[in-house]
């Protein structure tokens, strides 16, 4: 009965115009189909029962902070009383997207791309567990699945594949996407990255028919795929009711976050990326950034994140993207391991009392360098590879920008040893207010 009212009250928000203006608001789509949006979202809503879908092919085995833009529209749609559906391309990551890539991918031995996919399916359903605990006043009425491509396309044969679903799809559309367009005028593609276009059309028209799945949810850099998907349901069903949107891409100098682009971060995964990681890199974005970070990827009331920015105290819009969002990877816990860090670090803590999970965290979350007590000071710091002019080391060494446990080192060629003795394995150095890097005495 409780559950009931949820459900009912969900449906009243987003069937209303409140829910659906919020999900506007908060700048969830850059674009969509059909134009206005909100208006066909409403529609869907009253059948009752719709779905929502992204999909992520397990290329890696973490997901990345540019996969929680997409995730986190699927959680605002959930939170609202929509079926919320995340499929992994177990299937479609062995032929490979093309999308935001000027030649082939590299293609994965088919053991990697399963254990990849078990990983992400794993930290999907953490971040699930965080998102209903943390975010959420009560368990949302609707459901959460996560599901693997692998599942439709594995008893199909390439023959009846081509023969009863792709003749829907239409190769003017899949020429006239950008992307293929720039890669035959350059590099070339594969006719396995040309398919790909069919393929996630066939996803979609897979769920559309099984799971009621009506919404498709992407990155701005597959809309060409999305619409693709779009006019292939509308092509082989009868005035069907379906509609997607997409994210904005999370950028840095206006290149796309992602493992390939060099400008992405941060793994989501604990053990590659700590979560003092993810919290510093969020706390460090310049302000510009930090407004559209809180309403796409933090689960805030605007009226708060109006508040924060309003105060006018320095990083506070920081400090709230980065706790919102750890909270959502890896929890209350992640959070408290990465203020500790963080305290520790910045106020020449000692690292002695630090154990476990916290030292662990440490030595994930900076470089360590191999250092005998009887090496000179700028020798340790060229270890540190932070400069790039000799005459730099010793500038810096002399203006006192360089300390080992909080004690200043201003003479280049004293033994860092005779400085700073210790019984501790390791010990933190510091260069400036930025850079720290781990000491591991040896």
């Amino acid at each position: 009965m409780a559950r009931h009212r949820v459900f009912t009250r969900c449906m009243r928000r987003l069937s209303g115009k409140s829910g659906i203006e919020h999900l506007e608001r908060r700048g969830l789509w850059r674009a969509q189909l059909p134009d206005p949006l909100p208006d066909t979202l409403r529609s869907l809503v009253a059948q009752g029962g719709v779905s929502a879908y992204t999909g992520i092919d397990p290329t890696a085995s973490s997901l990345h902070l540019g996969h929680l833009l997409p995730l986190c529209s699927l959680l605002h749609l959930n939170k609202l009383g929509i079926n919320t559906i995340v499929v992994l391309g177990g299937a479609t990551a062995r032929v490979g997207d093309p999308s935001g890539k000027t030649d082939d991918r590299v293609s994965l031995p088919p053991h990697a791309l399963t254990e990849n996919l078990e990983k992400i399916r794993e930290q999907i359903r953490r971040l699930y567990q965080n998102f209903v605990k943390y975010k959420c006043d009560e368990r949302p009425p609707a459901s959460f699945t996560v599901l693997d491509n692998s599942e439709w396309y594995g008893s199909r044969d390439v023959i009846s594949l081509l023969a009863e679903e792709s003749r829907h799809m239409r190769v003017g559309h899949m020429l006239s996407v950008k992307l293929v367009k720039s890669r035959l005028e350059t590099s070339g593609l594969s006719l396995a990255e040309f398919f790909y276009q069919f393929l996630q059309a066939y996803d979609f028209y897979h769920l559309f028919r099984t799971h009621n799945c009506a919404i498709q949810v992407g990155g701005s850099d597959q809309w060409g795929n999305m619409l693709g998907g779009y006019e292939y349901i509308k092509r082989r069903c009868e005035d069907p009711q379906i509609a997607f949107f997409s994210c904005p891409l999370l950028t840095r100098g206006g290149v796309k976050m992602g493992k390939s682009s060099g400008s992405a971060p941060v793994s989501l995964h604990p053990q590659t990326a700590s979560p003092y990681t993810l919290y510093q890199y969020l706390l460090n974005l310049p302000d510009d950034e930090i407004r559209q970070l809180l309403v796409s990827l933090t689960f805030e009331e605007e009226s708060e994140v109006e508040r924060v920015l309003a105060s006018g105290e320095p990083w506070a819009g920081q400090r709230m993207l980065a706790r919102s969002v750890v909270t959502l990877v890896h929890g209350q816990e992640g959070v408290d391991r990465a203020e500790k860090l963080t305290q520790v670090l910045y106020s020449n803590q000692s690292i002695l009392h630090l154990h476990g999970d916290l030292m662990k965290d440490l030595l994930i979350s900076l470089p360590v360098l191999k250092v005998s007590p009887s090496e000179s000071v700028v020798n340790v710091c060229s270890k540190a590879n932070y400069f790039p002019k000799e005459a730099q080391k010793h500038q810096a060494i002399a203006a006192g920008a360089l300390t080992v446990d909080g004690t200043k080192l201003t003479d280049p060629e004293a033994s860092v040893g005779d400085r700073c003795p210790t019984d501790s394995q390791y010990s933190i150095l510091s260069i400036g207010k930025r850079f720290k890097a781990i000491i591991q005495w040896v």
